[in-house]
């Protein structure tokens, strides 16, 4: 793909982006994760170094002190940031990847399936370079005179957002770096809880053995009591003893009618 401004070259897996989610959410509870899309968004930035400088007025000398004294440079700084040619928003690590030496280019390899996007903004490079000033200037806490701008140049960044459908629920999406693979940013995910037929299922298969008939009907004695005692509930998921509850009473149920001689015939 050919592009109108120099970019980061592409080096992006939609196979690694979904694994990577999987084993984002997979500690959560979380199996069933299903591609649902991607798009690939390239973003002009303003990458640029700056040195910066604060003044102070010179230690006095003997008792006398003029007030015309001239300042001096007491401190220096300098580094490299880039400027969000689309928020106005410093974005460090962007300016941290072009130190990393890789080579910029004009021509990209998408992977299929993939929809994209180069962004385009109408911030021309010396209003870049007055903002990244200011915004500098209060990152340091130094006065924007105080700051100098230089080798301020524009490229793209590629960032994919990547949506999947989870447990077939509505879509999530995660933000990719289109450079490296990395997750950029992570969703509020909660922690994913069993449902009924699981709950059940894992119920039936504790109940095979008789210690933890013993388990459940500790904890079913301790709810007839009007409280969870801290070693059970500790060990026994009180949604697992309603399950309990259930079979007892049903077997209660089928007891009676064994005891007063009721037969249930079945067709």
């Amino acid at each position: 793909m050919k592009l109108k401004d120099y970019s980061f070259p592409v080096s992006f897996s939609l196979e690694e982006a979904l694994n990577s989610i999987k084993e984002f959410a997979g500690p959560k509870g979380w199996k069933n994760i299903e591609l649902a899309e991607a798009f690939m968004s390239f973003t002009p930035y303003f990458v640029f170094s700056y040195d910066a400088f604060i003044e102070s007025k010179p230690e006095p000398e003997g008792e006398e002190e003029s007030s015309s004294a001239e300042k001096i440079v007491s401190e220096t700084m300098n580094g490299k940031d880039a400027l969000n040619a689309l928020t106005s928003e410093l974005e460090e690590g962007i300016a941290a990847s072009v130190d990393e030496g890789i080579e910029l280019t004009k021509e990209v390899d998408v992977p299929e399936g993939i929809e994209v996007e180069e962004k385009n903004t109408l911030m021309t490079e010396d209003e870049a370079r007055k903002i990244a000033q200011i915004k500098v200037a209060q990152k340091l806490g130094v006065g924007k005179d105080n700051v100098l701008i230089h080798q301020l140049r524009k490229l793209l960044f590629p960032t994919v957002f990547v949506s999947v459908s989870i447990e077939g629920e509505e879509q999530q999406e995660f933000v990719f770096s289109g450079v490296d693979g990395s997750m950029l940013s992570e969703i509020e995910l909660p922690e994913r809880g069993q449902t009924a037929s699981e709950v059940f299922k894992d119920t039936l298969s504790d109940l095979k053995s008789p210690s933890n008939w013993l388990k459940y009907s500790s904890g079913i004695a301790s709810d007839l009591a009007g409280g969870l005692k801290k070693g059970v509930s500790a060990t026994t998921a009180p949604h697992r003893r309603w399950f309990v509850w259930a079979l007892l009473i049903i077997i209660l149920i089928l007891a009676f009618f064994w005891a007063y001689g009721w037969v249930i015939h079945w067709p």
